[in-house]
């Protein structure tokens, strides 16, 4: 499948290279404050380079099985690699989740906001999803204010998903095509 590349005012959301792996493992996986929110084990891998590629090449592969999945997420004005944002399945669910994780040094301007609005728009009118979810750990303030700018619902704190207790929102189709209507 051809992944597909989404521009927004100051983003592009584009297929994962091979040679981003080195960017990932530095902005990403060598970062303790990024990987405490990031997984269940909340710290930083042993490899962070070969843990970087791994995930490109499962992330892409991800295109191929289910239509969609996970983007590299690029600052248009400088090409500089951020992190990434996607669709994925939950593991052992047929939930969708809208997830994202960027590098310190793009937190704080709104780029997570504009990322996954972008992925929920892809998932509801291009896949054609009924709902997407997020999780994240009640602490994380500001992926909790990333989904409610989004437009998600919160549903309180549940141990569904990652056999943790986290945080969940919701985002229907229909609620997001209010949300967006012109």
């Amino acid at each position: 499948m051809t992944i597909p590349t989404i521009e927004t005012d100051r983003l592009l959301l584009r297929p994962y290279r091979i040679e981003d792996a080195s960017d990932y493992a530095r902005h990403i996986f060598s970062d303790a404050d990024v990987m405490r929110f990031m997984n269940v084990e909340g710290k930083v891998p042993q490899y962070p380079y070969l843990q970087a590629k791994s995930y490109i090449v499962e992330r892409n592969r991800q295109w191929d099985r289910r239509g969609y999945g996970a983007w590299a997420l690029v600052e248009k004005a400088t090409g500089r690699f951020m992190g990434h944002v996607g669709l994925f399945v939950i593991d052992n669910t047929d939930v969708v989740e809208v997830g994202y994780a960027l590098g310190k040094a793009f937190w704080g301007r709104g780029y997570a906001t504009e990322a996954a609005r972008e992925a929920l728009r892809y998932g509801f009118e291009v896949v054609g999803l009924e709902e997407i979810v997020a999780v994240a750990y009640p602490e994380n303030a500001a992926s909790l204010r990333v989904m409610e700018k989004v437009g998600m619902t919160s549903q309180g704190i549940t141990d569904r998903y990652y056999d943790v207790m986290l945080a969940c929102y919701t985002l229907t189709r229909t609620d997001f095509a209010k949300q967006n209507a012109p």
